[in-house]
C-alpha cells in the first residue's frame, strides 16, 4: 500500500531547480534509500517532505492526504520525523530524560521532566531503548555518549514519538565499522514497522538495508530498483561516468 507520493515535485533557488519534476512512490513500511552525487537533490527532497522547504510546484501526499503546503509542525504531528546528519539531542540531559522530552506534548523540557521523569519505563520506551542498545545508558548524560550512541539516541527519540515516516540523512556518517553494522541491524528491525527514507553514501551500509534504491540526478529520478538493477542501468553508468559509477557518487 502506497504511503508517500511525490508528484512532479519542484523547488527552485534563484532560478536553479534543485528538485525538478520528481515523482516518487514509497510503500507503507518500506525502507527506501536515496542515492546520487552531491547536488542531486537528495537532502532537498527530504526538506520538502518534512516541510522545512516549501515547493514551487508539484504535490506531496501522505497516506492519501495532500500535505504539500502544510507547515513542518503539522507534518510532525502526522508522524513525519526527520533525523539530520548532525545529531540533535539535549547533551546536558540523560538518555532517559531525552526520551521523556521526546515523548512529551509539552513544549518546555523542564516541565516535561517534572511530569514524566521517574525510575520506571513504560513498555514502549523500554522496547525502544533495547532496540537501539541504550538500555545500560539510561542515566548517562547524552554529552558523554559516543558518536554512534548519540545517533541511536536521536533515532530512539523519533521512535518514542511514534513517527510513522522517518527521514534519515546520512545516519552512519562518522561511525566506526562496528557502529555502522549495529545501525544496519537497527534499521532492519524497524523495516515494516516504520516507513524509512535514508540518504546515505556508504554503499556497504546501503547493501545491508536497502529494499529499493532511487537514484537522483539533477533533481530527477534517474533510476529505481534493487542495487543490482541500479548498478547495471546504463543511465546510471552514463551519469556517473568518471566517478566509478553510483558506488562512488
Amino acid at each position: 500500500m502506497t504511503y508517500l507520493e511525490l508528484h512532479g515535485l519542484e523547488v527552485s533557488f534563484d532560478g536553479f531547480k534543485a528538485v525538478n519534476g520528481l515523482d516518487l512512490s514509497v510503500a507503507r513500511g518500506e525502507l527506501r534509500c536515496l542515492l546520487g552525487a552531491n547536488g542531486a537533490g537528495k537532502s532537498t527532497t527530504m526538506d520538502l517532505i518534512c516541510g522545512r522547504t516549501r515547493p514551487t510546484g508539484g504535490r506531496i501526499l501522505l497516506d492519501g492526504r495532500d500535505i504539500t503546503y502544510e507547515p513542518e509542525y503539522e507534518r510532525a504531528r502526522r508522524g513525519v520525523g526527520r533525523k539530520f546528519q548532525v545529531p540533535s539531542v539535549f547533551k546536558e540531559l540523560t538518555v532517559r530524560e531525552n526520551l521523556d522530552v521526546a515523548r512529551s506534548r509539552h513544549p518546555s523540557p523542564l516541565r516535561t521532566l517534572r511530569i514524566f521523569t521517574g525510575p520506571a519505563l513504560d513498555d514502549r520506551v523500554a522496547e525502544v531503548v533495547e532496540l537501539v542498545g541504550l538500555d545500560d545508558e539510561l542515566d548517562t548524560r547524552a554529552g558523554y555518549l559516543s558518536h554512534g550512541q548519540t545517533q541511536w539516541l536521536e533515532i530512539a527519540m523519533l521512535l518514542v514519538q511514534d513517527s510513522a515516516l522517518i527521514l534519515m540523512d546520512e545516519p552512519t556518517a562518522g561511525m566506526t565499522i562496528q557502529e555502522t553494522r549495529k545501525t544496519s541491524e537497527i534499521f532492519n528491525r524497524l523495516r515494516g514497522r516504520h516507513t524509512l527514507i535514508v540518504v546515505e553514501h556508504d554503499m556497504a551500509f546501503v547493501r545491508e538495508i536497502a529494499q529499493t534504491i532511487t537514484v537522483l540526478h539533477q533533481g530527477r529520478c534517474l533510476s529505481e530498483g534493487t542495487i543490482a538493477q541500479v548498478e547495471s542501468d546504463p543511465r546510471v553508468k552514463e551519469a556517473y561516468l568518471g566517478s566509478g559509477g553510483i558506488t562512488h557518487a
